[in-house]
C-alpha cells in the first residue's frame, strides 16, 4: 500500500509541474501580448534640445523591460528579460538601480492589477446579470444597479478583449491562473476590489476567488507563504460570502432546497479544503490550467 500511495504522489507532483509549466508559458504569452498592445503608440524620446543630464523618458528597449518585470521573479529571471527585450541581464542590474525605473515599474504593476481586476469585475456584472435573468430573478432596480457599476468602469481601464470573449467566463478563470506568476503587487488591486459590497455578493466574483486559491496549489511551500496575506483575504470573503447567502432570509426564498443543500455542501468541502491545507501543507492536485485565449 505505502508503495502505491508513494506511486500515486509522484504522479500527483509530476502533473502539478507540468501544470505550473504550462500555466508560466501562459503568463509569459499574456505579458507579450499586453507589452505590445501598450507599445502600440509609443514614441521613442528626443534628446534634441534637452541639456545633457536631463530625463528624456524612457526608449523603446527599456519601456519593454519595465512591463517584462511584471514576470520577476516568479516567472523570468533578469537575463531571460533582456534576451526578450534586446539587452543584457548587466544592463537591466544598473536599471534597477535607477529610482525612474523602479518607480516605473511599481507603477505598471498597478496598472496591470487595475486592468485585470476591472475585466474580472466586468465579466462578473454581464454574468451574474444573464444569471438572473435566466432564472427571472432580475429586478428593474437590480438591472438599472448593475448598469451603473458597469458604466463606472472607464473605458481604458480594462483589457480591451475580442468582442467574442468579453462575457467568457473561461477568460475569467484563465486571468485568475495567471496571477501567482506575476509580482504580488499586481494582484493587490483585485484585493482593495473585494470591499465592495457588490464583489461581495457576486456569485461569479467569488468562483474567481476560489479558482485563485487552487491556483496556488501547483506551486512549493515556500512559495505560497508568499501569497498567505493575499489567500488569507480571499478566504475570508469566500466564508463571508457563504454565510451571508446562508443566513439572508430573501436570498434564501430565491433558492431551490437543492440549491441550498449544494451551497451546504459546497460550503462544507470549502472549510474542509482550507483546514486540510493548513495542517498538511502538501502541494495540491488541481484540474489542468485553463487553455489561454488569444484575447486581445
Amino acid at each position: 500500500m505505502s508503495k502505491e500511495r508513494s506511486k500515486l504522489k509522484k504522479i500527483n507532483h509530476n502533473e502539478a509541474k507540468e501544470n505550473r509549466e504550462q500555466m508560466r508559458v501562459n503568463a509569459i504569452q499574456f505579458i507579450k501580448d499586453w507589452t505590445e498592445t501598450m507599445m502600440i503608440d509609443f514614441k521613442e524620446p528626443i534628446r534634441s534640445g534637452v541639456p545633457k543630464g536631463d530625463l528624456i523618458g524612457f526608449g523603446a528597449v527599456k519601456k519593454r523591460a519595465i512591463y517584462y518585470m511584471t514576470l520577476f521573479p516568479r516567472t523570468l529571471n533578469l537575463k531571460e528579460i533582456g534576451e526578450m527585450v534586446g539587452t543584457s541581464e548587466h544592463v537591466i542590474q544598473v536599471w534597477r538601480t535607477q529610482k525612474p525605473f523602479r518607480d516605473e515599474i511599481e507603477k505598471t504593476n498597478r496598472i496591470l492589477g487595475e486592468m485585470i481586476a476591472n475585466t474580472l469585475e466586468m465579466i462578473s456584472i454581464k454574468q451574474d446579470r444573464e444569471v438572473l435573468k435566466e432564472f427571472k430573478l432580475l429586478t428593474k432596480e437590480q438591472d438599472q444597479e448593475l448598469q451603473r457599476d458597469l458604466d463606472s468602469i472607464t473605458e481604458g481601464s480594462y483589457l480591451e478583449l475580442k468582442p467574442d470573449l468579453k462575457d467568457s467566463f473561461a477568460v475569467g478563470l484563465s486571468l485568475i491562473d495567471l496571477l501567482p506568476f506575476f509580482d504580488h503587487s499586481v494582484c493587490l488591486p483585485l484585493i482593495e476590489h473585494t470591499k465592495k459590497k457588490r464583489i461581495q455578493n457576486s456569485v461569479t466574483m467569488r468562483s474567481f476567488f476560489l479558482r485563485f486559491m487552487e491556483s496556488l496549489s501547483v506551486f512549493d511551500n515556500i512559495t505560497r507563504r508568499k501569497w498567505e496575506i493575499e489567500t488569507l483575504n480571499f478566504t475570508k470573503l469566500v466564508i463571508d460570502s457563504l454565510i451571508n447567502t446562508l443566513t439572508d432570509s430573501e436570498i434564501r426564498k430565491r433558492m431551490t432546497r437543492e440549491e441550498l443543500k449544494d451551497l451546504g455542501d459546497f460550503f462544507r468541502v470549502f472549510l474542509y479544503d482550507k483546514l486540510d491545507a493548513l495542517a498538511i501543507r502538501e502541494i495540491g492536485r488541481r484540474d489542468s490550467p485553463t487553455p489561454l485565449p488569444s484575447i486581445f
